[in-house]
């Protein structure tokens, strides 16, 4: 992909607003012209989480990295 000139560069709350309604990372590269490691460099340091592939839950309060705690049956 040509690279975009900085004029015509999305700004961090175009991005950030289109990812927190939804949006995948690879949607909205495409959709603003942009590479996908640009729209998750500008999303990880606005301070956005990323979230796990399989896209948008319906519960934010189960996230996808949770795993039950081991415990040593010894």
């Amino acid at each position: 992909m040509p690279a975009t000139p900085p004029a015509e560069r999305p700004t961090n709350a175009q991005i950030v607003n289109r990812y927190l309604a939804g949006a995948p990372i690879r949607r909205i590269a495409a959709e603003l012209g942009v590479s996908y490691s640009y729209v998750h460099r500008r999303l990880h340091f606005s301070g956005v989480p990323i979230r796990g592939r399989g896209g948008r839950r319906s519960d934010p309060t189960v996230h996808a990295d949770h795993t039950p705690e081991y415990q040593d049956s010894d």
